[in-house]
């Protein structure tokens, strides 16, 4: 059960659990949909939500750590350059970036409570691919010596697998489902599936078209690709493949799967298409609406003009916007969703607008 406690004494933003009833803190809306404003150069894809904070690396290299309304509630912290092209992911009390010292796992409690917090070198070289996560697993592909899927449970190893087949060159993508990972490659059309608990490369599932861009999908990872001239949409999971959207507009470049849904987000830069069933919705907005952020079902994306940007919040359930919030200012590339409320970044400052129903 999740606490219905919307307002009054705010929880501290690592609580799981509400003090006074012991529900679960889960996403839910904060009184008003308020907003705060925070100026702080940052570093591009480095900002993360987690339970009710947010983290960000500003652009001297310190690590800062914000309650869903901007304020700090711990030191700031000095970390290695964390780099801009593989997002952080912050799950089971970590946050786990590719960095110029590795692959490393800070201990956001242990940061909380001490200024000197307990940092893990998880991998002396930095992940080829982002970081894919599902409940306390996450993964990845190193490219060293070799190809190889990556994955931990907390922060124990729990594979190592060399990847056979075209995986050396390209963009990789990572998802988790079950006991297994999924591996696509842009430009390949092979997806290999990985046992994590043999710790092998069980079957390699050939989708007979290349993959563009690829997702977690409703039983494992989701690809988009092109044959003759038009776009599909394909699943592929352990037990095979099949199509979850035939036809697509031959523009798109990026998607979202709804977990537990039949919905999909698509979009290619100015535009965005929620489908829902069988049905599709174009989202009305003027200006570019940039890649969406799903989560608790509901669709968080930056609609941005020559003069001004917008967060949007659409509901997947419908397809329609549900709400639309100013941003003041342009330039908006980073979102991170807390539980009271999404923060966006755009290098120079940070913007938080609290949910609404």
């Amino acid at each position: 059960m999740a606490c219905e406690v919307q307002s009054g004494a705010q929880p501290h933003p690592l609580a799981r659990n509400c003090v006074e009833c012991g529900d679960s803190l889960d996403l839910h809306e904060r009184a008003g949909g308020e907003s705060a404003h925070l100026p702080l150069e940052h570093r591009p894809s480095t900002l993360v939500g987690y339970l009710g904070a947010v983290y960000v690396a500003d652009a001297q290299g310190l690590v800062h750590g914000l309650n869903s309304q901007l304020q700090p509630f711990c030191a700031p912290l000095p970390f290695p350059e964390i780099l801009e092209e593989r997002v952080p992911v912050a799950l089971d009390g970590h946050l786990v970036a590719a960095t110029s010292d590795g692959l490393l796992a800070l201990d956001l409690i242990d940061w909380a409570q001490v200024d000197t917090p307990r940092v893990t070198r998880l991998w002396p070289h930095n992940p080829g691919s982002a970081l894919a996560i599902l409940d306390d697993v996450f993964a990845c592909v190193i490219r060293d010596e070799h190809s190889r899927l990556v994955a931990w449970r907390g922060l124990k190893p729990i594979a190592d697998a060399p990847l056979e087949g075209p995986f050396s060159e390209g963009r990789p993508f990572v998802a988790l489902a079950g006991e297994c990972a999924l591996v696509a490659n842009s430009g390949a059309s092979k997806v290999a599936v990985i046992d994590l608990k043999s710790n092998r490369q069980a079957d390699t599932v050939d989708m007979g078209a290349n993959c563009e861009y690829a997702s977690a999908g409703p039983t494992g990872i989701a690809c988009l690709a092109e044959t003759r001239g038009a776009k599909r949409l394909l699943g592929v999971s352990a037990s095979g493949m099949r199509v979850l959207i035939p036809n697509l507009p031959r523009d798109v470049t990026w998607f979202q799967c709804v977990p537990g849904t039949a919905a999909v987000v698509w979009g290619n830069g100015s535009t965005m298409t929620v489908r829902t069933g069988r049905s599709s919705h174009l989202i009305p907005h003027p200006g570019n609406i940039g890649i969406a952020r799903v989560v608790d079902r509901r669709a968080f994306a930056v609609a941005e003009t020559a003069v001004s940007a917008s967060l949007l919040t659409v509901d997947l359930s419908t397809g329609k916007v549900a709400n639309v919030g100013p941003l003041g200012a342009v330039g908006f590339t980073d979102l991170a969703i807390c539980r009271t409320a999404v923060v966006a970044g755009n290098r120079r400052e940070l913007r938080s607008m609290g949910l609404k129903p």
